[in-house]
């Protein structure tokens, strides 16, 4: 595939296009989506879709996308909160992560 990111989440829209969403694990940090009109033989990388960008690098990832009504879009996906806002956190969530969401509409 033409897009840089990992994991894709693939989903079939109400549309009948594709929709892809990926952790873009370098600068720009994102949560990005791309969508495909020809079921995935080709993607619409000129409109590449930023869902959530970071302030700069951080463990995050894995988006989940759903369609709730026709072109309005949730997608969820993991964050080190810690290193999301880069402020010190309690011993007890040195580690934490969490899972965050995006509500989103396609234009």
């Amino acid at each position: 595939m033409p897009i840089w990111g990992y994991p894709p989440h693939l989903i079939r829209l109400s549309s009948g296009a594709v929709l892809c969403s990926y952790g873009h694990r370098r600068d720009p940090w994102s949560i990005r989506a791309v969508l495909s009109y020809d079921d995935g033989q080709t993607w619409d990388t000129e409109h590449i879709i930023t869902v959530y960008a970071f302030d700069g690098p951080c463990d995050m990832g894995y988006p989940v996308s759903l369609e709730v009504n026709p072109g309005h879009i949730l997608t969820a996906y993991y964050c080190n909160l810690k290193q999301a806002t880069g402020e010190p956190e309690p011993a007890y969530l040195e580690n934490a992560g969490g899972i965050l969401y995006t509500r989103w509409t396609l234009k």
